[in-house]
């Protein structure tokens, strides 16, 4: 399960806590969990430090952390520093680090199966799922 390759995820989050109640089930789910799961705040105004701190009670493998969010939504460069700042509260270096962002949900062996890709290839960088969005129900 996984090919034995560790990994970690990093959810850069800004007023993201309806996202996050359904992303965490997610991730706890999971066949093969990750090392720790860093929700990255930056910047919320609807309760998501609060959200992922409360899952940081709950596991103790979640950690939140938050950093000076931008003047309003901004795409880009606030992303990439709150993901920086997780990656750089990581206590122990992954094999795979993943950015994973807060509106997506996926099945229970998503990882497992993201893991053996990068097993099979230890060329691999980069690696992704497929996206599916359900409309009308």
């Amino acid at each position: 399960m996984g090919a034995g390759l560790s990994y970690a995820v990093v959810t850069p989050a800004r007023d993201e806590a309806d996202n996050l109640r359904r992303l965490a089930p997610c991730i706890v789910a999971q066949t093969v969990l990750p090392t720790a799961w860093v929700i990255v705040d930056n910047g919320s105004s609807d309760g998501t430090l609060e959200l992922a701190t409360e899952l940081g009670r709950e596991h103790g493998w979640v950690h939140a952390t938050s950093i000076q969010g931008a003047e309003g939504a901004v795409r880009g460069g606030p992303v990439i520093r709150a993901f920086n700042a997780g990656v750089a509260v990581l206590q122990e270096r992954p094999d795979v680090v993943v950015k994973l962002d807060a509106d997506v949900s996926f099945e229970p062996t998503h990882f497992e199966r993201l893991l053996e890709a990068f097993a099979a290839d230890p060329a691999l960088g980069i690696a992704s799922g497929s996206l599916w969005e359900l409309e009308d129900g």
